[in-house]
């Protein structure tokens, strides 16, 4: 009886009824895709370290001892660090993950990405040439540049891997913690979740409410409406669901790149199993049920009172301020510990604010009301009476303002690590190793440049550190920098050389005595066929420790930089979108309230300043009060992370849309009012 009478009521009402459940089932299709693809995304963190992991080697039979020697160097191209190894396998049989069994001396093997930007760079060619491709169970990230080489014997490697795989790290470190993953997008599904749900419910709730009020007339228990309700939800929100969820099932495994964040994938690493798909949309299911029934017509059935509704309870702020209180103590800690006590803090701050939203509404509805204006008394009044109903639209907004500026102090504080490459027309590239002057002679005629001694000068005194001297042949440097002096007592190079040599101390033809050498400086016009002919030598002789530095190499953005930024734009997505369906939502709820003003006398320009100045003040004091927590943990994080100063800006910003966007709705809702949505509300009956 209840699922007819919940199918009445959904699918089978009018035209404005299921164009309603349409809202209601389009929101549930996005909540679900959103969690599945939360749940991709831990499940590909957990499968890259899970394959990062066990890459090293696999013994050729269980509990056989396995012996493989190992080496490591540090190439670049274009400023990306590319790793390369050296293997030797010592027992017969043994295979590393993705290497073909038939490897033998001298062959190169790349990672997936790396062998197709071979193809796309000549440069490379000649660095790793006939290069194969090392398989999807060999490599950890779809985007990590890692190459391997197998030697022989006559190649010193200095390190040995024995019985236990996976105990060396190859390449970059994976990336994202799979527990974080999970933890970061529980709560955003939970937060943006909630928030959108119930914005998209209020429009359900329109149409059922006065049905609902039927058949408490007719002697229908609350128990009976509860159920009513929920199935009512359930019956549009369970086929939306389940169909977005098989959908992500079957689009999920050939994804090549995660979703909004671009980070690549190997296909199949965001599939999720059908079984735990079909949980998360019954979970999605629960949730807007859940949703549902703290909808304002759960209270359907009851006797009218004429009472001035209760106060919202003041234990509404309590896990506010213990999430504060967590943040705050995570500024006494350090280490990952501090981060992840921070994170805890700041989803929970999201939750929380939510819930003392109604009492920061009331007090401060009660405020206005004690001012002698009209106007100030009219919107004090209805900010206070209804506290839970005027928060409840926004409350995704709110959240959304707890994490922006925190989550915009992360992205700062990755991206402030990045250093910027030396303006200067003269580049240098750093080469350490023994080189013979023939070697020498031969890299500066392929790569066009010149090689510049580099001697260390020791002091006797251990805390004093030690000094540069940059040695060079005047005739041979002059062709690539204006000499304004050289001479053994120093070299004076023009304005836009001198920044590639400003890391150095003195300068001088001759070598100073008591010195050693400390490596050579390349310099050259030309950076990129240098390096290219510098970083081919260096990989390719193997024999020679030749190591190939770049000033810039090290300029490779933290690997969760894009996953904040995609979370945050995910959140003001969502947040946005509840927001205008909350406000139109609530504006058709409330018009008819505020147009009865007309059969007292109120005149229509008063009650447009009503509903302006009501939606104008809902939307700042929800969106500056979650700004507020929102910078608390900004500063938190500044104080963690001990290197950066606080940044306001992103709460500045916030705040500003914030008032922007509470002056938008503040007009929206004066516009709504007018002479024919009056007259029409008169000659409606309740």
């Amino acid at each position: 009886m209840i699922r007819l009478i919940a199918l009445a009521v959904t699918w089978r009402g009018d035209r404005s009824a299921q164009l309603r459940s349409v809202v209601l089932a389009l929101s549930v299709a996005a909540v679900t895709v959103m969690a599945c693809a939360a749940v991709s995304a831990a499940l590909m963190a957990a499968r890259v370290n899970e394959r990062s992991e066990l890459r090293s080697f696999q013994p050729a039979a269980p509990n056989q001892s396995a012996d493989i020697m190992q080496d490591a160097k540090y190439d670049s191209f274009n400023g990306e660090q590319i790793f390369v190894y050296l293997w030797r396998i010592e027992t017969k049989g043994v295979v590393i993950p993705g290497v073909a069994p038939d490897a033998e001396t001298g062959d190169w093997f790349v990672s997936p990405e790396l062998a197709r930007r071979i193809k796309h760079e000549p440069l490379l060619e000649d660095r790793f040439p006939n290069a194969r491709t090392i398989g999807n169970e060999g490599v950890g990230s779809a985007d990590e540049l890692v190459a391997y080489r197998f030697v022989g014997p006559e190649v010193e490697l200095r390190g040995r891997l024995v019985d236990v795989p996976g105990t060396d790290w190859i390449g970059w470190n994976a990336g994202i913690d799979g527990s974080i993953v999970a933890f970061a997008g529980a709560g955003l599904v939970v937060v943006l979740g909630i928030g959108f749900l119930r914005a998209a419910l209020g429009p359900i709730g329109v149409g059922l409410a006065r049905r609902l009020s039927l058949l408490a007339a007719l002697g229908a228990t609350r128990p009976s409406l509860w159920m009513l309700s929920t199935a009512s939800s359930a019956i549009v929100s369970a086929p939306a669901a389940a169909v977005s969820a098989v959908a992500w099932y079957l689009i999920a495994p050939s994804l090549e790149s995660v979703p909004l964040v671009g980070q690549k994938v190997l296909k199949g690493d965001l599939q999720i199993p059908l079984l735990l798909a079909i949980v998360v949309a019954f979970g999605v299911v629960a949730l807007t049920a859940a949703v549902a029934l703290t909808r304002p017509y759960q209270h359907i059935g009851s006797r009218p009172s004429s009472r001035v509704p209760s106060p919202p309870a003041l234990w509404r702020v309590i896990p506010l301020l213990a999430s504060l209180a967590v943040i705050v103590y995570s500024t006494a800690q350090s280490g990952s510990g501090a981060v992840r006590s921070l994170l805890a803090g700041l989803i929970a701050a999201c939750l929380s604010v939510t819930f003392a939203l109604p009492v920061l509404i009331y007090l401060l509805g009660n405020a206005l009301a004690r001012k002698k204006s009209t106007l100030s008394l009219l919107v004090g009044r209805t900010l206070s009476s209804n506290a839970a109903s005027s928060s409840r639209p926004l409350l995704a907004l709110a959240a959304v303002a707890v994490l922006v500026p925190a989550g915009a102090s992360f992205i700062a504080t990755a991206r402030a690590s990045d250093p910027s490459p030396p303006p200067s027309s003269v580049q240098t590239i750093t080469v350490n190793g023994r080189l013979d002057h023939a070697t020498l002679s031969q890299l500066e005629q392929d790569a066009g440049g010149v090689f510049v001694d580099v001697y260390a000068t020791e002091s006797q005194d251990r805390r004093i550190p030690a000094t540069f001297t940059w040695v060079a042949d005047c005739e041979s440097l002059a062709p690539y920098m204006v000499l304004d002096r050289c001479g053994p007592n120093g070299i004076i190079v023009e304005a836009a050389a001198a920044p590639a040599f400003a890391w150095l101390g003195a300068s001088s033809t001759r070598a100073p005595s008591n010195a050693t050498l400390d490596g050579r400086l390349f310099v050259t016009l030309d950076g990129d066929r240098a390096e290219a002919v510098l970083r081919s030598y260096a990989v390719n002789n193997y024999l020679n420790r030749i190591i190939v530095a770049t000033r810039n190499e090290q300029r490779h953005e933290s690997r969760v930089v894009p996953w904040l930024i995609s979370g945050m734009q995910i959140a003001a997505a969502g947040a946005f979108a509840a927001l205008l369906l909350s406000v139109i939502t609530h504006a058709s709820q409330s018009a008819a309230t505020r147009l009865r003003l007309v059969g007292i006398g109120a005149e229509l320009p008063m009650i447009r300043q009503l509903a302006a100045t009501e939606s104008f003040t809902t939307v700042a004091v929800v969106g500056l009060f979650g700004t507020a927590a929102g910078t608390v943990g900004a500063v938190a994080y500044a104080l963690v992370n001990g290197s950066v100063s606080p940044n306001y800006w992103p709460s500045l910003t916030i705040a500003a849309a914030t008032l922007t966007a509470a002056a938008l709705s503040g007009s929206a809702s004066a516009i709504y009012v007018s002479r024919v949505s009056a007259q029409s509300v008169l000659n409606t009956p309740d």
